[in-house]
């Protein structure tokens, strides 16, 4: 009996679907379709994730640089201390994005996040293709980014290796949650829920030292007249980017106990998690110091340095070092099953379907890893960051399209599919050509001939690049 690698919840006994774990080929999965709201869904057999592990590889692949990078930045050049009212607006809004997930995760057990979706909804090939696309895009190149920010916020930290004269860190950190990934589902869970404990407990820190220095003074006033509700809301959009990673949990719901119900659920409490950490410790940075004397790049490391405080401007330096990797690792996580997942409908060489004895699609995994260490090792991170933006802002588009098409039936459900199938594919491209990255000498064939005769000097300046 052939298994599926898209396993809805039918009414029919759980597992139903399912042959004997080892290595094989994956067949052509089933078509994944819609489950009528309200019914019974089975539990996959052999599923290794449950709502803890979901949560925290939510707040893993979340938090991180709206606590780090974007607080500081927001506070000083566009909201002052309205900051807090900014990265709010942003959670909201990914919160929003959020719900469109959320009812298709209830309905639709699959590995493709949205390009299971689209199938499932019936928009067509071509949105289903919009949707691989984007979502290599996202996962490949948003880790790619997470790993150069690292690479060259430990370059500046100048711990004297000389390896790091030699070899690039970003495409290091790439090649060590790629041997993370191979090492198994144990490992993986092992490291994520280690990793974002750390990280809250790093996070918890930052906001109790701050608050210990409160001044209400340096909240007035809370909406500076320079800024106004204009700078509110342009903090709001660059905050908006730094909770994005919540649908990374999707992409694992084929692999989850009780996925109708615990994907969603993850999701949500997820993003509670991470907006509340990210408000927190924005309020805290602006109660502490003026936010007009923030250093934009480096947001509690220089509010502490003024403070005095120099052994919590250390722990800050080091322990973002010590917990980025995890977000890293978080965006990397899903590629290889999205991988998977199109071999077995044809959009991609036959050999990437297989899997491992463990079930794990290991060839898949070692060619995301590869493809991600080379965009680690040769694109800027501007480059990265815009192309990556309008990945997911179309994803959050299918999400949505796919989400308003699953609530209707008959002649109406298929004029929407029509229209919509269209328009997805439409606004991923000009989204795409919109990009000012795009559109000026950077584009991406030029830029990449001119990294690779960069040598380690270019990676240095790449890496300075994303402060």
């Amino acid at each position: 009996m052939l298994r599926a690698h898209v396993m809805l919840a039918p009414r029919a006994a759980p597992g139903a679907a399912l042959l004997p774990r080892g290595p094989r080929p994956s067949p052509r999965r089933r078509r994944a379709d819609l489950v009528p709201r309200g019914a019974d869904g089975g539990e996959r057999r052999g599923a290794r994730y449950g709502l803890a592990d979901l949560v925290a590889l939510s707040v893993a692949s979340t938090v991180g640089s709206g606590v780090f990078s974007l607080a500081g930045r927001v506070a000083s050049q566009e909201a002052g201390p309205a900051v807090v009212l900014s990265l709010g607006i942003g959670a909201m809004g990914c919160l929003l994005s959020a719900t469109a997930y959320a009812e298709l995760a209830s309905r639709v057990v699959a590995a493709g996040s949205v390009y299971a979706y689209a199938q499932a909804t019936g928009l067509g090939r071509s949105a289903m293709a919009v949707a691989a696309l984007c979502l290599i895009v996202e996962y490949s190149w948003s880790c790619a980014a997470v790993s150069v920010d690292w690479s060259g916020k430990l370059l500046r930290a100048d711990f004297g290796l000389p390896f790091l004269q030699v070899l690039d860190p970003a495409v290091l950190l790439v090649l060590f949650c790629t041997g993370l990934l191979i090492n198994g589902t144990k490992a993986s869970r092992l490291f994520t829920n280690v990793s974002t404990v750390a990280k809250v407990g790093l996070i918890l820190f930052l906001i109790a030292t701050a608050l210990m220095a409160f001044d209400a003074k340096n909240l007035q006033p809370f909406i500076p007249e320079e800024y106004g509700i204009s700078g509110i809301l342009r903090g709001a959009i660059d905050s908006f980017f730094g909770f994005l990673g919540f649908d990374a949990v999707c992409a694992l719901a084929l692999d989850t106990k009780d996925a109708r119900r615990v994907v969603p659920n993850a999701l949500f409490l997820g993003l509670f998690v991470s907006g509340g950490l990210t408000c927190l410790a924005g309020f805290a940075l602006v109660s502490a110091v003026p936010a007009s004397r923030l250093d934009p790049a480096a947001g509690f490391v220089s509010a502490f340095e003024i403070l005095g405080n120099d052994f919590a401007a250390a722990v800050v330096t080091v322990g973002e070092l010590l917990v980025l990797p995890v977000v890293a690792f978080g965006c990397l996580l899903p590629l290889g099953r999205l991988l998977c997942c199109l071999a077995e409908d044809g959009f991609l060489p036959a050999p990437l379907a297989r899997r491992d004895a463990s079930d794990e699609p290991l060839l898949a995994t070692l060619l995301g890893g590869a493809a991600t260490a080379i965009c680690a090792g040769l694109v800027p991170f501007e480059d990265l960051n815009d192309i990556c933006s309008a990945a997911v802002l179309s994803c959050f588009i299918l999400a949505s399209v796919s989400a308003v098409v699953s609530r209707q039936e008959g002649a109406l459900q298929e004029q929407l599919r029509g229209l919509l199938a269209v328009f997805v594919p439409c606004t991923f491209f000009c989204l795409l050509l919109l990009s000012p990255r795009w559109t000026t000498d950077t584009a991406l064939a030029p830029m990449l001939v001119r990294q690779l005769g960069g040598g380690v000097g270019g990676r240095r300046r790449r890496s300075d690049q994303s402060a």
